[in-house]
């Protein structure tokens, strides 16, 4: 009985060995090159108004492994020159197909008064900075779930430069046409 216990206990403290083992395996596997990555592709001006800038940031995602990863969720601030211009929380990508990249566009909307107030801590700079700060969160499927791990997080950094664009708007030859309103000269109309 007494040797049945104790090859129960080693049994589990070489079953709690393999397991971090494992962990440290996968971590391994995991690191470094072996991890997905999130890139800053390109910045462009989609809209100009009065009142705003549109800007559509094109990102991509690659996924390294040889597998698919079934959902990926991503967390992310957009900064320029540092001030915040907008947050994004819990965007869903999806399915990665194994071993692939997957791009994700995102509208990020300026207003001017903003802008101004960001030209006011840079005078005379032409290019902004822009910054892609956040992570990439994997969940990791039940079945495969180590030492209550549920899913992993990869952080990313990404800049930009983009031109400094302010517009300025100028109204020329334009011309004042008054109305007349009398009844006069308005068309009357026929019944019959």
């Amino acid at each position: 009985m007494k040797k049945v216990q104790s090859l129960k206990k080693y049994l589990i403290f070489l079953s709690f060995i393999f397991s971090l083992n494992s962990c440290a395996l996968l971590q391994q596997f995991m690191g470094g090159e072996n991890q997905p990555t999130f890139s800053l592709k390109s910045v462009d001006i989609q809209k100009i108004t009065l009142e705003n800038i549109n800007l559509k940031v094109l990102t991509s995602v690659r996924n390294p492994y040889p597998v698919s990863l079934p959902k990926s969720i991503l967390d992310m601030n957009v900064l320029i020159e540092g001030t915040n211009f907008a947050k994004f929380s819990k965007i869903d990508l999806g399915k990665i197909e194994a071993s692939s990249s997957k791009d994700l566009t995102v509208d990020v909307i300026m207003k001017y008064t903003d802008l101004m107030d960001l030209y006011k801590k840079v005078p005379g700079k032409e290019l902004l900075n822009v910054k892609l700060d956040g992570i990439l969160n994997v969940p990791i499927p039940e079945s495969y779930q180590v030492a209550g791990k549920k899913s992993f997080d990869f952080p990313f950094t990404q800049d930009k430069q983009i031109p400094a664009v302010l517009p300025t708007i100028d109204i020329r030859n334009f011309k004042i046409i008054l109305i007349n309103l009398h009844y006069n000269h308005l068309p009357r109309a026929r019944f019959f």
